[in-house]
Order: C-alpha cells, then sequence, then structure tokens
C-alpha cells in the first residue's frame, strides 16, 4: 500500500535530495533525506539495520520567515515532516532526534513545557 507522503513525493517536480551531516549523531543510521517544496513536505528514510530505528524528531526551517516542522511515523523506517512556510524562499533546515525511541502524542505534552511554565 503506498503512503499518502510517497504519492505526493513521486508526483514533485521539485525533489531536492538534503546532503547528511557525516558529524551528525544519527548519520550511520539514515538512509535518505528527501524534500519536496511544491508540497511543503520531507521525508526522512531510516536504515533498516539502525541503532536507532525509531527517533523522535524536531525539526525548524529558518530563514525569511520560521517554520515548526511536525512529524509523522508512517511503516517501521519512514519518518514525514510537514511544514506551512509563510513566504517562499532559501531556508536553513535544521532536524534534531530528541529521543531514540518515539514518544507517543498523548505523551509529547508530559515532555514539553506549556503555558504554565514560561
Amino acid at each position: 500500500m503506498q503512503r499518502a507522503g510517497d504519492f505526493l513525493l513521486e508526483k514533485a517536480e521539485n525533489i531536492q535530495h538534503i546532503e547528511l551531516n557525516p558529524d551528525a549523531e544519527l548519520y550511520p543510521d539514515i538512509e535518505s533525506i528527501v524534500h519536496s517544496p511544491d508540497h511543503r513536505l520531507l521525508r526522512v528514510l531510516m536504515k533498516e539495520n539502525a541503532r536507532c530505528s525509531n527517533p523522535f524528531f524536531r525539526g525548524r526551517l529558518s530563514g525569511r520567515a520560521l517554520a515548526i516542522v511536525k512529524w509523522k511515523k508512517e511503516g517501521p523506517r519512514t519518518f514525514y515532516g510537514k511544514y506551512k512556510a509563510p513566504l517562499a524562499g532559501d531556508f536553513f533546515l535544521e532536524i534534531i532526534s530528541v529521543f531514540c525511541n518515539y514518544v507517543p502524542d498523548d505523551m509529547k505534552r508530559c515532555l514539553v513545557p506549556g503555558e504554565s511554565f514560561r
């Protein structure tokens, strides 16, 4: 069964293959990262034998504006990130892994301080 994100990436004309940082902690675990600016979509594909096969990603794009990437896991090795950037242009993409085990949505609010902590 084809995932919605894969379908969008197949149809996209402007696909960017993101160069991986060889100094990054997860460099040995990531097979590829691709970006479709037209669909505001990122895909991180983990290697089959990754030691950190189920990371909890956070991401942002910064440039003329700031956009936060919302992540969703689809399948055993694939993570999709969507964002809403109000302006087109060149952005710096930052993806970090906060945990090596994915955190379910109902636990995220326990890990991220809410308004009462500011």
